[in-house]
């Protein structure tokens, strides 16, 4: 009924802009219950002026996951909703952009990465009728996403970057967890040194979480260097599973004058 309703002073109906992804039902890679489309409209209140994002179906993938078949699927989800979205009503409203991320959206002639390209198809499904060609797909490759991978390419191609994430998941899986996390706390607490806990680097968004890792490593510091000499002391000892070897490579690397002065330089630039 609020998509339907038509704008103040203008007599028609809201154009909407559709977004769709897709999600995995379940805990693990293995334990996938079901795989499912997620599709959302935007459109202009009708009553505030305001956008308004709505969620209107979750329609099960199957098996194929080709552009033209998520296409589909996501077209005959806008269908089975009591607004009966099909191609004809996609474009008498109309229809004036698709996104998504890289994975349904192709992106420019310069992109790299691979994609079903799912949105220009369903771009093309809704606008390619008779004999008409296609049209241009306006189509949008989201902001998030695509900054994210630039800066996964960034990273790649900088020294310096890729120190700062190697340190830090060497810090966090030696004392984000288990009996480094209690060797950790303890030489902190005795040296009545402020610790935080290690900057978890498990996520897929490098971007996100490199923003975070200069100030862990930054206050962390002095904590991370007592911490790595008890866990020499204690291998002396023949406890843990480290070597000594492996533990002072470590300890020198992050405590090295030019990956602190880098990583100084880099928290002021992303620091908040």
């Amino acid at each position: 009924e609020a998509l339907d309703r038509p704008l103040p002073g203008l007599g028609v109906r809201s154009p909407i802009s559709l977004v769709f992804d897709g999600i995995t039902l379940g805990s693990a890679t293995f334990a996938r219950h079901e795989s499912l489309q997620v599709i959302c409209v935007t459109s202009i209140d009708a009553a505030t002026g305001r956008l308004v994002n709505r969620l209107l179906a979750t329609p099960s993938v199957g098996s194929d996951k080709d552009g033209v078949s998520v296409a589909k699927v996501v077209l005959a989800g806008l269908v089975q909703h009591s607004c009966g979205f099909n191609e004809a009503r996609l474009r008498s409203l109309p229809l004036c952009m698709v996104g998504g991320d890289g994975a349904n959206v192709g992106g420019g002639p310069r992109a790299l990465h691979s994609s079903t390209r799912a949105s220009e198809k369903l771009w093309d499904l809704v606008y390619t009728f008779g004999n008409n060609s296609p049209s241009n797909p306006m189509v949008l490759w989201d902001g998030f996403h695509r900054a994210n991978t630039a800066y996964e390419k960034c990273v790649a191609d900088h020294q310096f970057i890729a120190e700062l994430l190697a340190c830090a998941k060497a810090m966090n899986a030696s004392f984000g967890v288990g009996p480094g996390q209690v060797v950790y706390r303890s030489t902190a607490a005795e040296l009545d040194i402020g610790i935080k806990k290690p900057e978890d680097m498990g996520g897929t968004r490098v971007l996100i979480a490199t923003l975070n890792v200069p100030a862990n490593l930054l206050n962390n510091l002095q904590g991370y260097v007592a911490g790595l000499h008890m866990k020499i002391h204690r291998r002396q000892r023949g406890k843990g599973s480290n070597t000594q070897t492996s533990l002072a490579t470590i300890g020198r690397r992050l405590s090295s004058v030019d990956f602190v002065a880098f990583a100084l330089a880099v928290d002021g630039v992303f620091g908040k």
